[in-house]
């Protein structure tokens, strides 16, 4: 049982992780560089600010627009 359980959290912090490193990929290529500040508020966000997050970065044009984001959300 606590195997099963171990391999759960882990499959579960490497999408946690992988969802992280994929929206930072598509942020550079939305809005360019993304400053320091704006990858660590983005790496503290939950899963499923994260998955909103994935789907409002389609729309961005600035830096601007994920600092807006980040603050509304």
């Amino acid at each position: 049982m606590y195997k099963l359980s171990g391999i759960v959290w882990i499959l579960k912090l490497y999408r946690y992780l992988f969802t992280i490193s994929f929206i930072l990929r598509q942020l550079t290529c939305r809005i360019g560089s993304v400053t320091p500040e704006m990858r660590s508020q983005v790496q503290t966000l939950p899963l499923a600010q994260l998955e909103s997050l994935s789907e409002a970065l389609l729309d961005f044009k600035e830096d601007g627009d994920l600092l807006r984001w980040l603050r509304e959300n």
